[in-house]
């Protein structure tokens, strides 16, 4: 989960894993083991949808900001080295758009179609090496270029490193990073898994993982001469599901909030508060 804050001053951002194999020996009475199992050369073709709504006054006026992006990628394991699956992703189709009270937009994601970049995944859900992710931008007008990179450093669920029973808990943290509008973003999220229970999800016989979204949200950057600081508050709630048998995230749908204020200094001084829910959601297309 989880990863998303784009807004047309400052933000953007963005969460998966799957289900059925050796069911004696991850699931038994003394409860699962979740572990990323990922058959080497077995491409498999994940879609995201993010929407975002955000409001803030400025001088008493009020300013909404929506945004939308959907975003479909094949993942395709290149083996398992020490704990680490080696995936290459592609980008296959991508969609996006921001509504300000100066218009809509529709972004130019050409860019990013068709490439591809390679990330290392640990067995336990861990996105590392995603450098070559910085490089693949789309452009949102005004609201400059973003990298996809933010899109896949909390894309797959975190995994218990112990087996679990039902109403067992775990806590996980994400950080994501984000360079959008003049303004460089961090998302810190500390998240309270619970295995709630099983559920069958297009056949597959799945973990059923509830979550509490706790977080920061921090920012910096300069805009027409103004020096500007982010400082606010992340909560929400995710559920997610994974193939326990195969090893493989399914699907998973995350509301989120932030409340916030900018802190402006330059030519004119002031504090802007600023609100923004998501609504996150992503899937193993079959």
């Amino acid at each position: 989960m989880r990863n998303l804050i784009c807004c047309a001053v400052i933000l953007s951002l963005a969460a998966l894993v799957g289900c059925a194999g050796k069911k004696a020996a991850v699931k038994t009475s003394d409860g699962v083991i979740l572990q990323y199992r990922m058959p080497e050369g077995k491409a498999m073709m994940y879609e995201k949808t993010e929407t975002s709504t955000q409001s803030m006054k400025v001088m008493g006026q009020a300013m909404d900001t929506s945004t939308n992006k959907t975003m479909a990628f094949t993942v395709e394991p290149k083996g398992l080295k020490e704990g680490k699956h080696n995936l290459t992703i592609t980008i296959d189709s991508m969609d996006a758009g921001i509504e300000t009270p100066q218009g809509k937009f529709t972004a130019d994601t050409e860019p990013a179609v068709g490439e591809s970049f390679n990330m290392m995944l640990s067995v336990q859900g861990k996105e590392m090496a995603l450098d070559e992710a910085d490089g693949i931008e789309y452009n949102l007008g005004m609201a400059g270029t973003r990298s996809i990179r933010p899109d896949f450093e909390a894309f797959f669920p975190d995994l218990p490193a112990e087996r679990v029973k039902i109403w067992d808990t775990w806590t996980t943290q994400d950080t994501i990073d984000v360079a959008d509008s003049g303004m460089d973003v961090r998302v810190v999220s500390e998240n309270l898994n619970v295995l709630e229970g099983y559920e069958t999800v297009n056949g597959r016989e799945c973990a059923k993982v509830t979550v509490d979204v706790k977080g920061s949200v921090t920012g910096e950057g300069m805009q027409g001469g103004a020096n500007l600081t982010f400082d606010g508050e992340m909560t929400g709630k995710e559920t997610w599901y994974f193939d326990y048998s195969e090893g493989l995230f399914i699907k998973s749908s995350a509301d989120l909030s932030v409340v916030a204020t900018v802190s402006v200094t330059g030519p004119q001084d002031m504090t802007i508060p600023v609100s923004q829910s998501m609504e996150i959601t992503a899937a193993l297309k079959e």
